[in-house]
């Protein structure tokens, strides 16, 4: 007889509580009200500036989402310390199963923060004017966040799960987030200073946008770019990264 799939096999009820668990021990009950907070200001920031400028708007989404984006990240690291430590190995010898016990750290970190994230958005926009929920120049740059968060998130996990490590999982998100682009748009700067018979820097806002999906498309993007590259790209990305996670995650586990 065929053995049902793990995800047929998946218990809510398990998934739940080890998420409070993680949430609430391992992640720490600080980062969570660290991502509260960075939400209501976020939401403040939306009221305070309403939705007259889009290019206003996507600037301070962008710097959001890279707040929440290493939040996140803080969170799901943690994972690396679980499994380098053995601790993972002592929760899947017991009633919870590989499936479960990711699940229960993809709600804990990469979930909540999502969630924390439209929220911060979609209430002050309704609040202010509903309409605006409906213009694509103010909700698609909000889903090109969302995919760069859901893809920054996706790279912490998979770092976290491939090298057992809190430590090395956070650098290789910061990695993402801030060093590559960094040095990407610095060396970009110079070459644009040296050489002026090519577009260095809509070639620098390319390679920025492997590491930042929503530039892809952001307002100030070089001739506004493409609202379906930076959503697939950001949320492809990411599930292929968590797949792999996930698929490797038995691999790092002594059960």
């Amino acid at each position: 007889m065929r053995r049902p799939s793990a995800l047929r096999r998946l218990s809510l009820h398990r998934v739940m509580t080890h998420a409070d668990y993680v949430s609430t021990h391992v992640v720490g009950r600080s980062l969570l009200v660290s991502i509260a907070a960075i939400a209501v200001i976020h939401a403040f920031g939306i009221v305070t500036m309403g939705v007259s400028s889009t290019s206003a708007l996507a600037s301070m989404l962008l710097a959001a989402g890279m707040l929440y984006a290493i939040l996140a990240g803080l969170a799901v690291a943690s994972m690396g310390d679980d499994l380098g430590q053995g601790y993972a190995s002592l929760y899947l010898a017991h009633p919870l199963s590989r499936a479960e016990y990711f699940a229960a750290w993809m709600t804990a970190g990469p979930l909540v923060v999502l969630v924390a994230y439209l929220l911060s958005v979609a209430a002050p926009l309704i609040a202010l004017n509903p309409s605006s929920m409906l213009d694509a120049s103010v909700y698609l740059p909000v889903l090109c966040i969302a995919g760069q968060i859901s893809f920054h998130t996706s790279v912490a996990v998979f770092s976290s799960i491939l090298f057992k490590d809190k430590s090395k999982a956070i650098l290789a998100l910061l990695t993402v987030i801030i060093i590559a682009p960094t040095l990407v748009v610095f060396v970009g700067g110079l070459l644009a200073s040296a050489i002026h018979t090519v577009d260095i820097m809509s070639l620098v806002a390319k390679i920025v946008g492997v590491f930042h999906p929503a530039v892809f498309y952001m307002p100030f993007t070089p001739r506004g770019g493409s609202a379906s590259l930076s959503l697939a790209y950001g949320f492809g990305a990411s599930l292929i990264l968590y797949y792999l996670g996930y698929r490797f995650f038995k691999y790092r586990t002594d059960i």
